[in-house]
């Protein structure tokens, strides 16, 4: 489920009007750092990827990063001719995380160039490859997490599906609030419900553009 261009627009409208930090927006609604800021950029969702993938040698990637296991990420882009995100995208990103986890000294080292060149999280972000969410929870915690430091949040499935039916066009922060949870667990609970979110040109509330719709599997609920 992609958020819709009405959502985007209301969350930096509420995050502008209420003067909110790019972490506060991030809490409020359970939207990641990194995708507000590529809102930031472009409101509007890429229909197509504007360039052909780059094909890199996996086998020859393998025995760069053996051979050179402390290698930033753009000295090996350097090397294979390719961009950084290009070194780092989906296709290979299990694989290189199971290959070289950052370590301490790395990140240690990021933000050492950061504050001496005073470089923005963005700029960092072009610098060294690394994602913008990830800079700002080595920011917060530059030791890697080995467990889970909080429980698992619960969403009772039956009262879910109870607010489904009553507010079928509120909003999954909206929902967030009531069962206080993050946006993002709400996300996850109505998949694992097979919930889904169909679009309409009218809806009950104010007009809003879709509406979720429960499965006749919890109709009995």
């Amino acid at each position: 489920m992609s958020y819709s261009i009405d959502y985007r627009q209301r969350v930096f409208e509420i995050k502008e009007r209420e003067g909110l930090t790019f972490e506060e927006t991030m809490k409020r609604f359970g939207v990641g750092i990194a995708t507000l800021f590529r809102w930031q950029k472009r409101m509007e969702p890429r229909e197509k990827r504007n360039k052909p993938a780059t094909k890199i040698d996996m086998e020859r990637l393998k025995k760069d990063v053996k051979k050179r296991a402390d290698a930033y990420l753009m000295e090996r882009a350097e090397r294979f001719q390719v961009s950084v995100s290009g070194m780092y995208s989906k296709r290979k990103i299990k694989w290189y995380n199971e290959s070289m986890s950052y370590s301490l000294d790395y990140r240690h080292r990021v933000f050492e160039i950061k504050e001496r060149e005073k470089l923005t999280f963005e700029e960092t972000v072009k610098r060294f490859g690394v994602g913008i969410a990830t800079l700002f929870r080595w920011q917060r915690r530059i030791e890697p997490c080995r467990n889970r430091n909080k429980p698992a949040t619960k969403i009772g499935n039956e009262a879910l599906v109870k607010d489904v039916r009553k507010y079928p066009d509120a909003y999954q922060w909206e929902r967030a609030k009531k069962f206080n949870v993050t946006s993002r667990a709400i996300g996850f609970a109505l998949r694992r419900l097979g919930i889904s979110y169909k679009k309409n040109s009218a809806s009950p509330q104010g007009g809003r553009k879709g509406t979720y719709e429960v499965p006749a599997r919890n109709k009995a609920v």
